[in-house]
């Protein structure tokens, strides 16, 4: 018998309470005892003379002490040990556990994890000895922070082992639980076997990048940061060049957001040596912390830059790292240096430079990322293989089924994986153009994860996509905290195809690590029934080849695709980054077979996809499927029809698109022997709108047309359909300009005659003692989120909750300024719940700022909003010292849908020695602008907010200009 299994047989047979059956956690192999404290202290005994520690699973029974969870799991179902401290525990009293081991030659490494969290947390001990000689092999007192941490001992010889924790004498004692969990005793010296894994960063990608409350404002499991208040201004979030010109970057180092410190003077001020600094939330602190980095220094006198790492407790660990390359240039830099010992928080500050000149400081950073090494062994993971395969070149495999060379087949769908809305199933550009994103689903274990470089793992995982670009791989190390990821999965999903047509499918993928998992292709009905797909199994063999599967022919009736990955069942699963590129899904326009036929019954709101659709290939264009307004102001609808936060089609009539160019959309071949109706709703606003129709191409007949500006709004039509067999194309034609987006959105083709009435549409009210709950509004009151596009003949009653008649009527729109996305016309809930943001216009000289604060320029501006909150205002000081009297800055709300008496409240302040203009213009439906005049409006200085109340015009949309 080996030493190791000798000494666990000794050790249950001396304490005669002990099971003489090894638990599974207790010999996870030959050469290892371990315990987790899941089922049982495993065991080890209780010493009877002193008070005994206690097996627990979530927090102890005293706030502001012990854990949260065990360390295992991470969970309140996870189970420890720790010492109670409260009543009717004294101070001095121990709780001791010991581990009968047997005297032996052999080295062993003892680990385990330990918590000391609590104002009054006393003594942790760890001895071993032979008889009477005893020895301490780690002891630690006083608060170590809310978390657990990693000791490893190499152990002198010894025949017990005990763990001991006490009670502290005086103070607040009974803040001081200890804990316990994961020991493990190994044969051999404590190695260092150690796995980087993320632990926290920040990308910018998301506007709650600085919402400390947002447990993903700075990505996924990230939570986000926090501005400071009291430096002298903040960092800004941007994904362009910066508003001072030959300073700052263009874009992230990823072509996407990053945060920067602007230079630029307010009102003249001397902003020398001002500064900026933002602070990450609180993480781990356990093992080799590094941290890295991307900054951007460009500008005549760039000022400085420097990292600040501070404890849990938010004290300065000071430390020194390698001297940040300050020089201006255009392109990023990086950075990357250990962070010192204990480190919980990192601060970067931005100083701009003492010198007249600190305007042209434009400081950037990107790329934030806070790794740790973590011991693997103590995990039962073994260490990463050191042999190296030389790259090689790229080698086709072809399966079984496959097209023959020199066919060209359409393509029905793609996705290269270049852009970041690939994982965005609304974004319908996000896989390419006019290829809508994939979907990420929610019922699997973890996300895949996009790179161009090479993946965090060493010896896994591809160095690039198969075109030397971007591509999607699962990335299979451990996440932080959580160790056992064996058989987790992860799932992407295609958007829904044309279900009726013989598709082909192509794509590339990449196996290279230790041990591989499985890749898995799935296909799905359109009511997500799984189809059985004729192919090989996929090869998983370890390469550093990408490996190519060429046109597998897809089961009839495939209307979404599904990629499955499975990590192994095995110790080594975090060896097994598998990667995809290059997905490719076409079709057979010749092959319609009978069981490709539609029904005459079909419906699609395009909110998942273009359902049965396609994009005729003998069009000049394709319909696009989107969500929110078209990227042209002043045409195409602002959302869909069915939700107001779901999908249409519409054609894009910008260039490269021409008068007269095409584009149809056909539907699956139907038969139909019944009476039947087409329904659809369709948008056609803008000036110069060209035509849509509805036909039957093959005999050349058109079952209904509209052309011209018909209004912002969704109209319907009913076409009864004529008996036959047959496909229908909607085609749209572009007009005379930019100015003619033309959408579609809900078809429906059901059997049964077209009911020629029109449909009343109902207001949807609001509750408005729900809404004032939630937030003390400027004028809280009844709100109607999505009023319709045409009002009912008679609108329900509205109930008035206050005295004043101009605010007892219902809320069409609303403003707060509360939300960053108030700027944001595409976003929903910019201006509040269910409330579109505004836009800032184009045309005007500068743009109307937000904050919650005192603008930057002294006597001027208010303190904070009317409510307390966020306001916007237009900042009037001197940009880069140049003459700026009669600048505009203009909004303009949403379109206000709806053609009725509309009426306007805002709030408004004006406070300095010079005050420029407010004025307000009404956008008719027909793009009319008409001055809106109050005669009320005053601009003498007042340190206080105004309110007025004005019946406007049968206006759409509203314009506010401030004129300095």
């Amino acid at each position: 018998m080996r030493p190791l299994q000798i000494l666990l047989i000794f050790a249950f047979t001396v304490n005669n309470a002990i099971s003489h059956t090894i638990n599974k956690r207790q010999a996870l192999s030959e050469d290892r005892w371990f315990c987790d404290f899941e089922t049982d202290i495993c065991g080890m005994k209780h010493e009877s003379s002193y008070v005994k520690w206690t097996r627990h699973a979530g927090r102890t029974t005293s706030a502001d002490t012990g854990p949260d969870s065990d360390h295992t799991q991470g969970t309140n179902e996870g189970h420890y040990i720790y010492l109670e401290t409260s009543d009717p525990a004294v101070g001095g009293d121990k709780a001791r556990i010991t581990l009968q081991i047997n005297q032996t030659e052999l080295q062993h490494c003892l680990s385990f994890y330990y918590h000391m969290h609590g104002e009054g947390i006393g003594d942790f001990n760890v001895e071993t000895g032979l008889a009477k000689d005893v020895q301490t092999v780690f002891s630690k007192t006083g608060d170590q922070g809310n978390e657990w941490h990693l000791k490893k001992i190499n152990m002198p010889i010894g025949s017990y082992l005990t763990f001991e924790a006490t009670k502290a004498r005086g103070g607040r004692n009974y803040l001081g639980d200890i804990a316990l969990d994961d020991i493990s005793l190994t044969v051999g010296e404590c190695s260092s076997k150690l796995m980087t894994v993320d632990v926290w960063g920040c990308d910018f990608e998301k506007i709650t990048w600085d919402d400390p409350s947002d447990e993903t404002g700075c990505g996924e499991s990230y939570r986000g940061m926090t501005q400071l208040r009291d430096d002298n201004f903040d960092f800004t979030r941007l994904n362009k060049q910066t508003q001072s010109k030959h300073t700052g970057p263009f874009t992230g180092i990823k072509g996407g957001h990053f945060a920067y410190t602007e230079s630029s003077p307010v009102d003249n001020n001397d902003r020398r040596l001002e500064d900026a600094v933002i602070r990450s939330p609180r993480f781990g602190n356990d093992g080799v912390q590094k941290l890295s980095f991307f900054y951007h220094t460009r500008g005549l006198l760039v000022g400085g830059l420097r990292v600040v790492a501070l404890d849990y407790n938010l004290k300065i660990i000071p430390f020194t790292y390698p001297k940040l390359d300050m020089k201006s240039s255009v392109k990023w830099k990086s950075a990357t240096f250990a962070l010192p010992k204990g480190t919980s928080v990192i601060e970067f500050h931005v100083t701009l430079p003492d010198n007249e000149k600190f305007w042209s400081s434009d400081i950037a950073i990107d790329e934030v990322l806070v790794t740790t090494d973590i011991d693997i062994t103590t995990t039962g993971i073994r260490a990463r293989p050191t042999t190296t395969e030389e790259p090689v070149t790229e080698i086709v495999m072809q399966t079984k089924d496959y097209i023959v060379e020199g066919d060209s087949l359409p393509v029905l769908w793609y996705c290269t994986f270049e852009r970041l809305g690939w994982e965005d199933p609304s974004d319908s550009n996000g896989c390419g153009d006019g290829q809508s994103g994939m979907e990420q689903l929610l019922e699997d274990d973890f996300n895949f994860t996009r790179t161009n470089k090479d993946t965090p793992s060493r010896n896994t995982g591809p160095s690039s996509g198969s075109d030397g670009g971007y591509f999607v791989y699962s990335e299979s190390s451990v996440s932080y905290g959580i160790y056992d990821r064996t058989n987790k999965v992860a799932i992407i999903r295609t958007p829904q195809m044309a279900s009726g047509l013989p598709k082909y499918l192509s794509f590339k993928y990449h196996t290279f690590g230790d041990t591989i998992g499985t890749l898995t292709i799935r296909a799905l009905s359109a009511d997500g029934s799984i189809l059985q797909i004729d192919m090989d199994p996929l090869s998983m063999r370890s390469s550093q080849i990408w490996k190519m599967v060429e046109d597998i022919e897809l089961p009839v009736g495939t209307a979404t695709v599904e990629f499955v990955v499975v990590l192994r069942n095995d110790e080594t699963f975090w060896t097994s980054d598998i990667a995809l590129d290059e997905i490719y899904i076409k079709y057979d326009p010749g092959t319609v077979t009978e069981a490709s036929r539609g029904q005459p019954s079909f419906s699609c709101d395009f909110d998942s996809g273009i359902c049965d659709f396609l994009n005729d290939e003998s069009g000049d264009l394709n319909w696009t499927r989107n969500s929110g307004s078209t990227a042209s102001f002043s045409t195409g609808p602002s959302r869909d029809h069915t939700s107001r936060s779901g999908s249409y089609v519409y054609l894009e009539s910008s260039t490269p698109a021409k008068k007269g160019d095409k584009a149809r959309f056909r539907t699956p071949l139907m038969d139909i022997t019944v009476p039947t109706c087409f329904t659809m709703f369709y948008h056609m606003y803008g000036l110069q709108i060209g035509t849509l129709s509805v036909r039957i191409p093959e005999e050349q007949q058109i079952l209904w047309d509209d052309s011209g500006n018909k209004g912002n709004e969704w109209l319907r039509v009913q076409i009864p359909l004529p008996r036959g067999s047959y496909v229908i194309d909607i085609e749209g034609e572009v007009g005379d300009g930019y100015l003619g987006d033309i959408a579609f959105d809900d078809v429906d083709i059901q059997p049964g005659k077209c009911n020629e009435i029109e449909m009343a549409r109902n207001l949807v009210q609001f509750d408005s003692k729900s809404f004032a709950a939630k937030r003390k509004a400027s004028f809280p009151m009844p709100i109607t989120p999505y009023p319709p596009t045409r009002m009912p003949t008679t609108a329900r009653p509205t109930t008035v909750i206050e005295d004043d008649k101009e605010l007892s009527r219902p809320v069409l729109w609303y403003c707060t300024f509360e939300k960053a996305g108030w700027d944001k016309p595409l976003d929903r809930n910019g201006c509040g719940e269910g409330q579109d943001g505004m836009f800032q216009l184009d045309g005007d000289d500068f743009d109307f700022s937000r904050t919650k604060k005192g603008t930057p320029s002294v006597n001027t501006g208010p303190f904070r909003g009317s409510d307390g909150g966020y306001y916007i205002y237009a900042e009037s000081s001197a940009d880069d010292n140049l003459d700026r009297s009669g600048e505009r800055a203009t909004i303009r709300t949403p379109t206000l849908y709806g053609d009725m008496n509309k009426y306007l409240s805002f709030k408004y302040h004006t406070r300095g020695q010079t005050i420029g203009s407010l004025t307000l213009a009404t956008i008719s439906q027909d793009l009319k602008i008409r001055s809106f005049s109050i005669p009320s409006l005053s601009m003498t200085s007042y340190d206080g907010y105004h309110t007025t109340f004005r019946l406007t015009e049968r206006a759409f949309r509203i314009k506010v200009t401030s004129k300095s």
